[in-house]
């Protein structure tokens, strides 16, 4: 079964595909949530921000972001980055299609106000948005 999702701006209606992770306090067998890019935004910043273990029946969900950032190598440090959110989304968001990852860090860029910034491009159902991960000296990690 599919959902319509009317786009108020433009007043275009598109089937969607299942997509959606649920609340992370859910079980994990829950059954897929249907949405829209808003959704899938949402879904995607809870995956990237959980950290692995912290979901009791899914202890494989999420990043180990927070841990990467104490790598002292940098060109290491952007490796394993893009690796851990690649093997994340494939696994846990298989609809949603990554375009490229850009990641700057402080070394790179001495006036950037954080230490380390990632950019996500992606796809979902066609449509094309940008999340940015910014994890500034608290280590706590933000997005916008």
């Amino acid at each position: 079964m599919s959902y319509i999702f009317v786009n108020p701006d433009n007043i275009v209606a598109t089937e969607l595909t299942p997509s959606g992770l649920g609340v992370a306090l859910y079980n994990s067998f829950r059954a897929p949530i249907r949405g829209n890019i808003v959704q899938a935004k949402q879904n995607l910043k809870v995956l990237l921000m959980t950290r692995k273990g912290e979901r009791w029946f899914n202890p494989d969900f999420g990043t180990n972001l927070m841990q990467l950032l104490f790598h002292p190598a940098v060109e290491q440090l952007k490796q394993e980055i893009t690796e851990e959110i690649d093997a994340a989304v494939s696994k846990y968001m298989s609809y949603i299609s990554l375009e490229s990852i850009k990641i700057i860090t402080a070394e790179e860029n001495p006036e950037l106000p954080y230490n380390v910034q990632v950019t996500l491009q992606y796809y979902f159902n066609s449509y094309e948005d940008t999340l940015n991960i910014a994890i500034p000296e608290s280590n706590i990690i933000r997005t916008f």
